[in-house]
């Protein structure tokens, strides 16, 4: 006889950290919502501050060499942006493993963080079942060997 097992699934969602969509910013300008701006950086003691301020390294390169031009002009995955284009995702992704994030929950550590917002000049960060979306959106191992330039 066959016994069924409940498995307990981790979600944004069952843990509380879920945001009503009519709640969440959206940008005031069209185009990506990480804008990357030129940093100065300084304490504020008013201010929040993030253990994650490694990033700054991260973000100067991207900005510095323009990595999010390169993606969106090499990844059409979105019919329309809204409001995330691909390189947000991308670069969410790779942010979140560079503070040392394992999963996707991880990014809801940057996404709850007004200080990471700030430093990527972003409103908001994609959602850890918002990132979900977009990896299933890559349909074969031919289309994630694209995004890492495999295929040049």
């Amino acid at each position: 006889m066959k016994v069924s097992i409940a498995f307990e699934r981790a979600s944004h969602v069952n843990s509380g950290t879920s945001v009503d969509p009519e709640e969440l910013p959206w940008p005031k300008t069209q185009g990506r919502v990480m804008r990357h701006p030129l940093l100065h950086l300084e304490g504020d003691p008013r201010g929040e501050i993030t253990h994650y301020g490694g990033l700054v390294l991260a973000q100067q390169f991207v900005r510095r060499f323009g990595v999010a031009q390169q993606l969106d002009s090499a990844l059409t995955l979105f019919k329309r942006h809204a409001p995330y284009y691909e390189s947000d995702h991308v670069l969410a992704l790779a942010y979140t493993l560079y503070a040392d994030g394992t999963c996707l929950e991880d990014q809801a550590a940057l996404q709850g963080s007004e200080a990471v917002r700030r430093l990527v000049g972003a409103c908001r960060i994609p959602d850890p079942t918002t990132a979900g979306d977009f990896l299933r959106r890559f349909k074969s191992a031919q289309d994630v060997e694209h995004l890492s330039g495999g295929d040049r």
